[in-house]
């Protein structure tokens, strides 16, 4: 759900791409997501014979509900911490964002370039 929100509609195939999984496992986790009401199918406009998977309005409120979920357990375990373990923490956050951002950036390149596929087409 996450490369959808990121990079937006794409082929199932393409999907299984990025997550480096089985098309058919990514079959099975799009329907078990569309059956939630977090995903949905639609034609490709440029391929009629396509279908693209895109995040709903639900999916999209669930995953900002997971992060903000996610980021309460962890406000929540710093501010138990010891002082001197808070400190440390602090002094670790520049070098980890400057990570994350380069990795975000490496991330997003690469989710957006196109394989080639079998016939030397481009597919995205």
């Amino acid at each position: 759900m996450n490369t959808l929100e990121q990079i937006g509609s794409q082929r199932i195939t393409r999907l299984a791409e990025i997550e480096n999984v089985t098309q058919p496992t990514m079959t099975l986790l799009i329907d078990k997501l569309q059956l939630m009401g977090l995903v949905e199918r639609h034609r490709d406009n440029d391929d009629r014979r396509a279908t693209l998977i895109s995040l709903t309005v639900t999916g999209k409120s669930y995953l900002n509900q997971r992060r903000r979920i996610g980021t309460e357990r962890i406000a929540d375990l710093i501010i138990n911490l010891p002082s001197e373990e808070t400190n440390l923490l602090i002094d670790a956050l520049t070098p980890i964002t400057n990570l994350s951002r380069i990795g975000s950036t490496i991330f997003s390149s690469d989710r957006s370039v196109s394989h080639p596929t079998k016939g030397g087409s481009n597919e995205r």
